[in-house]
């Protein structure tokens, strides 16, 4: 008895310490001033996204307690802004002091983990692949890849008139072909590898890719212990793998092929001209990212000399375990943004002849008939280019991973920033906000993006993908094969809404924010 006794005090003791532990640590926006909801002592306030996307929970929130507001995951603090002057700050004019990504509760150690790739690394480390990565996406090197990008736009023409063929209004659903599409031509363009992923939807990587996708939406109850107990992240990526050992994981499927393409090329003769080959021939020197004025905290540390200078080493290069995790994160992240950004492109194209018309006589006078499209002529497609910016505006699919970690606490436009807090974007509030876009921002109009009107704007008032040195590095690759998409389908295609689509979109959120009924339209030839 007395021990049960004990035991019960012992527990209440403890629980005791943790509820004013965290109810303490829960107290951070009321003492710097910044409204929020009320968070539940365990959840913090996550329970309000269990019926909700991030994106309108956000805008909720945005209603109720302006543009700049505090809510917790657990015990974990999130400064939400729209606020462009803040934004500009943290994202580019202090930006080594908010250089982190978020840290997620399932994933690998941002500065231990071999297995860190460059969405993820931080310090010297980000500095470093940064440095590697970005000559990838040269202007030179981008041209190289457009016969792939034109190939597999020749091919989706096929298969886009196939389906056509099989129903009567000419009823074909772009989202799944647009997948398939970008899957082929980062598979060709990163590794040098020929598939046709346009006409099976059995291929191998397509069917992974999906695979690992979907993964990310399927481990709710992991996911919400993680952020409820922050601290024990070790004990929650070794949950996650033992649970994918277990089962099979599309991840190591795509680790594998990585692997035997990695050493093909090491031992083959032949010659290369992808992201592959380039990763692996990078070499840079330490000066290029140990001069950088980032103070680290942890990871790779720059090495110095007897005197406390820094080594001057010729050269550094990726490791395996990083050219792997490169190659993952450029087939992962451009497989399903790109393909779902097309998707919006073309709903809006169909939903809007009056633009779909000016933007096919756009292209029809940059490119006499029979000529393809290039670097070269689609970077004076300046209506497209609105096009493709108007529905990021409206559709900023990737906008829930736009946020920095304060790495010492600051001030910040008159907030006082604590150091380990996250500021979010709040960029669905940001690209709908009257200020910066008119009294009708839900209208697709990409007059917007003129020259004359963008003068007129903030410049953090459009961030789909993120603003400053942390933008994302293959940008530049997407928007190319993007538009070399468009002006392959235009020229050959009209496009008006199926019988059976939903408009407005309605939207679901998993890796990205989708169409949760597809795109389904009707691709009539052009005579």
């Amino acid at each position: 008895m007395f021990f049960t006794y004990l035991l019960l005090v012992t527990l209440g003791y403890l629980f005791a310490v943790f509820y004013w532990q965290r109810r303490r640590q829960q107290r951070v926006f009321k003492d710097l001033g910044i409204p929020g909801p009320e968070p539940n002592f365990l959840f913090g306030n996550l329970i309000a996204f269990k019926d909700k996307m991030m994106c309108e929970q956000y805008q909720a929130w945005h209603a109720t307690y302006g543009e700049t507001f505090g809510y917790f995951e657990g015990p974990t603090p999130v400064l939400v802004t729209s606020n462009a002057d803040i934004l500009h700050q943290v994202f580019i004019k202090q930006f080594n002091n908010f250089h982190a990504r978020k840290l997620w509760p399932v994933q690998v150690d941002p500065d231990q983990s071999e297995e860190v790739h460059l969405f993820f690394a931080r310090g010297q480390r980000w500095k470093r692949l940064r440095s590697v990565v970005n000559p990838a996406f040269t202007a030179s090197k981008l041209r190289k890849m457009e016969p792939q990008m034109n190939q597999s736009a020749d091919r989706l023409i096929e298969v886009l008139d196939e389906a056509a063929e099989k129903s009567d209004e000419k009823r074909v659903e772009l989202c799944g072909l647009f997948r398939r599409l970008t899957l082929n031509v980062i598979v060709g363009c990163a590794l040098g590898i020929e598939q046709d992923a346009i006409r099976d939807p059995n291929n191998g990587f397509l069917k992974h890719c999906q695979g690992v996708i979907d993964d990310t939406t399927e481990q709710p109850v992991l996911y919400l212990f993680g952020f409820i107990f922050p601290t024990l992240n070790k004990l929650w990526m070794f949950l996650y793998k033992f649970m994918h050992n277990i089962k099979f994981n599309p991840v190591y499927w795509l680790e594998d092929r990585m692997k035997e393409y990695l050493n093909y090329r090491k031992k083959t003769d032949e010659t290369y001209d992808d992201l592959l080959q380039q990763m692996l021939d990078a070499r840079i020197p330490d000066k290029s990212f140990h001069d950088l004025d980032i103070e680290v905290k942890t990871g790779d540390e720059p090495q110095l000399d007897i005197n406390g200078n820094l080594k001057k080493s010729t050269f550094k290069s990726l490791t395996e375990s990083e050219v792997v995790a490169h190659s993952l994160l450029f087939l992962l992240a451009g497989y399903e943004t790109s393909s779902t950004t097309l998707a919006y492109i073309f709903y809006e194209l169909a939903t809007n002849p009056h633009v779909q018309h000016a933007l096919r006589k756009e292209i029809m006078e940059a490119m006499p008939e029979g000529e393809e499209p290039s670097y070269n002529n689609i970077k004076d497609l300046k209506y497209m280019d609105m096009v493709i910016n108007e529905t990021l505006r409206k559709y900023p699919l990737a906008s829930t991973v736009i946020a920095r970690q304060c790495q010492d606490t600051c001030q910040v436009e008159g907030l006082t920033i604590p150091s380990g807090m996250l500021v979010q974007a709040n960029v669905w509030a940001l690209h709908r906000d009257p200020k910066h876009w008119g009294t009708d921002p839900e209208a697709f109009d990409p007059t917007r993006f003129s020259p004359e009107n963008k003068a007129e704007r903030h410049g953090m008032s459009w961030m789909p993908f993120g603003a400053g040195p942390r933008m994302c590095v293959g940008l530049r690759f997407a928007v190319v094969q993007m538009k070399i998409t468009m002006c392959k389908l235009l020229r050959q295609y009209a496009f008006h809404p199926a019988s059976d689509l939903h408009s407005p979109l309605q939207l679901k959120e998993g890796a990205t924010i989708l169409p949760k009924h597809g795109v389904p339209l009707r691709a009539v030839r052009i005579p």
